[in-house]
């Protein structure tokens, strides 16, 4: 199987990933470390984060990274992650 990233959660977390690297390079790179581990261990053990039901209606499992959470879905030959978002913000999710 293999990590799958939607364009929106590509923008999502190029964005978060480039706000972070303008102030703290170091930390930029160790926090794309961790999403990678964490995708990775996600992809190959069969483990899911909690159902959510994002603001759009769409249901999907969400994972933490914290301070993010992967919002993804897994499908028959991958795991999409279709949002990274930072949980310190508005939710995407309802509650």
């Amino acid at each position: 199987m293999a990590v799958v990233w939607s364009t929106e959660g590509a923008d999502d977390f190029l964005a978060a990933v480039t706000y972070l690297h303008d102030r703290n390079a170091a930390a930029a790179r160790k926090l794309a470390e961790r999403v990678d581990e964490a995708l990775k261990r996600l992809d190959e053990v069969p483990l899911d984060g909690p159902e959510t039901l994002l603001r759009g209606g769409l249901v999907v499992r969400s994972w933490p990274i914290p301070p993010f959470r992967a919002y993804y879905v897994r499908r028959d030959n991958d795991v999409l992650v279709l949002r990274f978002y930072d949980q310190r913000r508005e939710p995407i999710a309802r509650p």
